[in-house]
């Protein structure tokens, strides 16, 4: 996942099932954004701050929109 931190579009690359869900949530666990796998998720609405972007396999990663 790149880049990070990121501004407007979020990059992520294999090893995610087309089929799996994603979701983003902020720091107090809000869903802010969910839906199926893609290799470009537009962020550009975030505002600035750290968010967690989750698969549906309990993959969690940490990124941070600036």
């Amino acid at each position: 996942v790149y880049p990070n931190p990121v501004k407007d579009v979020l990059y992520i690359e294999n090893g995610i099932s087309e089929k799996q869900n994603y979701r983003i949530t902020d720091l107090t666990g809000s869903v802010v954004l969910d839906g199926f796998h893609k290799t470009e998720i537009d962020v550009s609405f975030l505002k600035n701050g750290a968010y967690f972007l989750s698969f549906e396999n309990g993959e969690t990663l940490k990124f941070l929109k600036n």
